[in-house]
Parts: structure tokens; sequence; C-alpha cells
């Protein structure tokens, strides 16, 4: 995945701020994205994961399919978004906010990138944000 701090804007990226509260955990967004973005994971999952280069793959080099896929993907997508603003991460800490910014687009080929491009634009939790800047 391709991560730039600061902004920038192209044809294919758009800059995102990401804020957590501190006490938000990596299963607090996993149960997130489960819910509250079930539908728009399934789309991805159904639409364009062939288009990345991070698909799981399970023990004998398949992709998994159905739920165990669906498992896989917010597993993944939940670790990288906590660990894209965990605390060695963030750049700016405001009270109990831990905030971070950062370029991502759908041409790297990352399903971070590819699911908050196309699909997951903004989320606008008391909690947990993620917001494009462009």
């Amino acid at each position: 995945m391709k991560i730039r701090n600061g902004f920038v804007s192209n044809s294919s990226s758009s800059s995102f701020i990401i804020m957590k509260r501190s006490a938000v955990s990596e299963q607090d967004i996993k149960n997130l994205l489960s819910t509250k973005y079930r539908d728009d994971i399934i789309d991805f999952c159904e639409n364009d994961l062939h288009l990345c280069y991070d698909k799981p793959y399970d023990d004998e080099g398949h992709i998994p399919v159905g739920e165990e896929l669906y498992k896989e993907i917010i597993q993944s997508i939940a670790q990288e978004l906590y660990d894209w603003v965990s605390n060695e991460h963030c750049s700016v800490k405001l009270d109990d906010w831990l905030i971070s910014s950062s370029s991502l687009g759908d041409d790297d080929g990352d399903m971070l990138g590819v699911l908050v491009y196309d699909y997951i634009h903004q989320i606008d939790l008391p909690d947990f944000k993620l917001k494009s800047t462009g």
C-alpha cells in the first residue's frame, strides 16, 4: 500500500484524514466494518477484489469464499485502519483523539486503497472518523 503523509490530488487517489479516540480498539473497528459497512465490503469482494494484490489466501493457496472471505477482509482492513492511526503512527494527538492523514487510491491494487477510494469515502461516528479531504 502506498501511504503519503500530507495531501495529494490526482485522478486515482484522494487525501484522507482518519481519527479515532484513544480507547477505540482494533476489535471496535472490526465490529464497525462488519455491521455498518457489510454491504459495501461484500460489493467490494464481488466486484473489485480481483484487482488487489493483497488478497487473503488460505493454507492451500486458495482465496476463501463466502463468509470466510468476508471475515478475512474485515480482519485485514480493521488491522490496517487501526495501525494507520495508532499511537506510533498518528500525526497529531488532540485531547483523546489520534489523527493521521494519508493518500489512498485504487490504482495501487491494495485492498484498503480500493475499498476506501471506491466504496467507503466517509465514516463519521462519535469515536471513529474517516473523511476524504478532496
